[in-house]
């Protein structure tokens, strides 16, 4: 409702300091009210079925990268370093703490 959506079953694996471009296709905009019809500006419908526009909406996922602290398994995740040890860069590839 007024522009919020709720997007619950979606999940994202990436391996960390990856950026995601990905785009969601919705019909739900109506572009009688002041705001919408400032975001469509962007030039985002993409076709009308059934007399109903559809709208292609850019999305771009930043995936941060791990931190001082963290380390990085083999798989490619993050993962707190266990109590008394610590890592003092920022890992790049697999390591330990």
């Amino acid at each position: 409702m007024y522009g919020v959506y709720n997007v619950s079953s979606m999940k994202i694996n990436s391996k960390p300091g990856i950026s995601i471009p990905f785009s969601i296709t919705v019909q739900a905009i109506d572009p009688s009210i002041p705001s919408s019809r400032l975001f469509l500006s962007y030039n985002l419908r993409i076709k009308t079925v059934n007399s109903t526009e559809q709208y292609r909406i850019p999305i771009e996922v930043k995936v941060r990268s791990c931190i001082e602290g963290e380390g990085l398994t083999s798989s490619g995740a993050c993962f707190t370093c266990p109590e008394g040890t610590f890592l003092l860069f920022v890992p790049t590839s697999e390591t330990q703490c």
